[in-house]
């Protein structure tokens, strides 16, 4: 159990007196264990890299927790009369160095305190966090010091995870295959994080708010499926709308692409493939900087008309369902009015009316809206579809079976009356 954080040790035998006050000095803090489980705390700097042993088991006369929240708290002794005062702490950190603690102390005096029986905390799980703990310090090396040091962090362990404290300074974090059910409050408050992989995790939600402008997201192999809604409002926050580039949600059950990601303004970079989508909104046109797209291994019996709108580098549509192409363009359903909502919604989209002021379920309505072949959105809800070759969607198309696949689309008005014309002139 390591924590670093701004150290000082005030003497309370001297209180009353004009005694200089302790400057902060820049500690790494460990808890170590001895033969019979008690606690010592080892406060190392980089003048006495051995440290000073603090005895915690049965010598803590007080914790002071307040402002635990802002990464502070004060310890207060019996053997030295002292306060031990610490700050710049992370958060979660912090919380675990003073679970520890209390923990050593139930386990000395026996006692099972409600607070814990609250948290469902038995004697065998405060046992095992105690045996973890090491029984003897290393000298410190002052490159735990050096933040500019960890721009790069690879965490392989949940042990690891719980005993590492994130640098402000880090630029890419990789958390993969821990079983995480949510990804860390500490790992969202990193204000330089640029680079995050939290792939092959049990991650069902996102956080709600996010410090750094991310630029590349992995976020394979979890269970992100469209269930909760609120999970997709992360892509929404305007720190990462306006800076992702590469996002990576394969193999997470999703049954449609959220439309909170096709507003993403500079992504360059997605990968959906291994999931259960069945189709793509007309939306997906409107990602002008979208260069490298894999859409393989879903259930996609065809593409959007908008898929042509889009100047790809490189498209991967194998192990899907594409239905087989027939010679003519067809019509599916039977020809209908549109309802004036829809109507209303396609005047939105074509005139780039700011729809930010809209209810949110407006603004999913106009994401949904259908195309036409010109690419105008249209209100029409009937869908007709034109065969078209792969290879001119991207430069570099990787597709298995048929070269051709449907690409389905809603007629507006100007281009059915040219589509009769040219009939009335061949009949």
């Amino acid at each position: 159990m390591k924590l670093i954080c701004d150290l000082v040790v005030n003497n309370l035998q001297y209180a009353g007196l004009s005694v200089p006050k302790n400057r902060a000095k820049k500690c790494q803090v460990s808890v170590i264990k001895s033969s019979n489980n008690e606690l010592t705390m080892v406060a190392q700097s980089a003048d006495n890299k051995n440290g000073i042993n603090y005895k915690l088991t049965g010598n803590v006369t007080q914790t002071f927790e307040k402002f635990v929240l802002e990464g502070k708290c004060t310890i207060r002794l019996k053997k030295p009369l002292a306060d031990l005062i610490l700050s710049k702490c992370d958060v979660m950190q912090l919380r675990l160095f003073l679970k520890t603690i209390q923990t050593g102390e139930d386990l000395l005096s026996g006692s099972n305190s409600q607070a814990a029986n609250k948290k469902g905390n038995n004697e065998d799980s405060r046992k095992r966090l105690i045996d973890s703990l090491p029984s003897s310090q290393k000298k410190l090396k002052l490159s735990n010091f050096n933040e500019k040091c960890r721009t790069k962090l690879i965490i392989l362990s949940k042990k690891e995870l719980i005993t590492t404290s994130f640098s402000q300074t880090l630029v890419e974090l990789q958390i993969p295959d821990l079983g995480l059910s949510m990804i860390p409050p500490s790992v969202s408050r990193l204000a330089k994080l640029q680079t995050l992989d939290v792939s092959g995790n049990n991650l069902t939600d996102l956080p709600r708010t996010f410090s750094s402008k991310l630029t590349s997201l992995n976020l394979k192999g979890n269970q992100l499926d469209r269930s909760n809604s609120k999970t997709w409002r992360f892509f929404s926050l305007p720190n990462i709308r306006n800076s992702l580039s590469l996002l990576n949600l394969q193999e997470n059950r999703l049954p449609a692409l959220p439309l909170e990601i096709l507003s993403l303004e500079k992504l360059s970079t997605l990968n959906v493939s291994h999931n259960k989508i069945k189709k793509f909104a007309s939306s997906i046109g409107d990602l002008p900087r979208l260069r490298d797209l894999d859409v393989s291994h879903n259930v996609l019996s065809s593409l959007d008309i908008s898929f042509k709108m889009l100047k790809l580098a490189s498209l991967d549509v194998t192990g899907n369902s594409f239905s087989h192409p027939v010679d003519k363009q067809g019509v599916n359903g039977t020809s209908s009015v549109p309802s004036l909502k829809r109507i209303a919604c396609a005047l939105v989209r074509n005139h780039r009316i700011n729809h930010n002021i809209l209810p949110k379920t407006v603004q999913e309505e106009l994401l949904l809206m259908r195309r036409c072949k010109c690419f105008k959105v249209v209100g029409s809800t009937d869908e007709q579809y034109i065969i078209n070759s792969v290879k001119n969607l991207a430069q570099t198309c990787v597709f298995d079976g048929t070269t051709h696949l449907r690409m389905h689309y809603s007629s507006c008005n100007g281009c059915e009356k040219s589509q009769i014309s040219s009939l009335r002139r061949l009949i």
